[in-house]
């Protein structure tokens, strides 16, 4: 069973990035949706201020699996607090990892995805095929 991990942070960006995955999976795959809450040191990639709980956070991910009810995939979620790139590459290190699927910009106060950033970090840095979602 192979996995395409997505990251998402509630921009449209990430919306249209977790769309493609669906679009693209296969019957047998598994869609990884991976939400990284910026540590308190990362903030300066936003001009946002505004934060986002983990619970919040979790409960948007609950509200988008169920959305995703109707695809037929199995749909995974995940939120954690950390380093973004970090945690994205650490996640696609999961050898059941196919693809990471991520937007080009994301600009919430859930992501602090700042333009091009985080998704060319991740690029740079990922083992796995990163698709990049405009």
């Amino acid at each position: 069973m192979s996995s395409i991990l997505v990251a998402f942070d509630g921009s449209p960006e990430a919306e249209k990035a977790l769309k493609h995955s669906i679009s693209i999976a296969e019957s047998d795959d598994v869609i990884m949706v991976l939400m990284v809450l910026p540590e308190q040191d990362d903030l300066f990639f936003s001009s946002q201020t505004d934060e986002i709980t983990i619970e919040e956070a979790n409960e948007l991910l609950k509200a988008k699996k169920k959305d995703l009810v109707g695809t037929g995939l199995k749909i995974d979620t995940k939120v954690i607090r950390g380093n973004i790139v970090d945690e994205i590459i650490k996640a696609s290190n999961d050898p059941n990892c196919k693809l990471i699927i991520i937007g080009y910009k994301g600009v919430t106060k859930i992501g602090r995805f700042m333009l091009g950033s985080v998704s060319g970090e991740v690029a740079k840095r990922a083992k796995k095929p990163v698709l990049i979602v405009k």
